[in-house]
This record gives C-alpha cells, sequence and structure tokens, in this order.
C-alpha cells in the first residue's frame, strides 16, 4: 500500500487523498475506513471531528454577528434616509 502524503477536506462527505506513488483520489467519509488503515485513518477522522467542531462552535457566532451587522445597517440607512427627506 503506497504512503499518504496529503489529505485534503473538500466536503463534510469527501476527502481528497495523495499518496506518494499514484494520482490523487476522492474518498466519501463512508468508505475511509475501506482505503486508508491505522494512523493515516486516525488523523483524518480527527482532522474531521475538529472541522465539525469548528463549525458547531464557530458558524453560528459568526452568522449572528453579521446578521446584526446587516440589520444595523439597514437601520441606519433607512433613517438617513428619513432624514434626507425631512431636511428636503
Amino acid at each position: 500500500m503506497s504512503k499518504l502524503l496529503r489529505y485534503s477536506i473538500e466536503t463534510d462527505q469527501t476527502v481528497l487523498l495523495q499518496y506518494d506513488n499514484s494520482p490523487e483520489q476522492r474518498v466519501s467519509i463512508a468508505r475511509l475506513r475501506d482505503v486508508l488503515k491505522g494512523d493515516d485513518l486516525k488523523m483524518v477522522q480527527n482532522a474531521l471531528r475538529v472541522r465539525e467542531s469548528f463549525f458547531k462552535r464557530h458558524l453560528p457566532k459568526l452568522a449572528i454577528t453579521i446578521a446584526a451587522g446587516g440589520l444595523i445597517s439597514v437601520i441606519g440607512l433607512t433613517q438617513q434616509k428619513e432624514i434626507n427627506i425631512l431636511m428636503n
């Protein structure tokens, strides 16, 4: 079996694997156990857990922050238009 050089998590369901003497291979996370063994499997599964943890912890906060910023911008623009209408 070839040695795993690199891996890249492309989506929630797909991992790109690159071996030392073969072309890149896209693998569904459901098939990782069939393709990888031992430390390579543990390393990729750990990376998937870290990615999932990041999205669960930080993405909701980011989305709320962006939504709040958008809401404040809309309110500010609306008030600016009302002020301009009153001034004219």
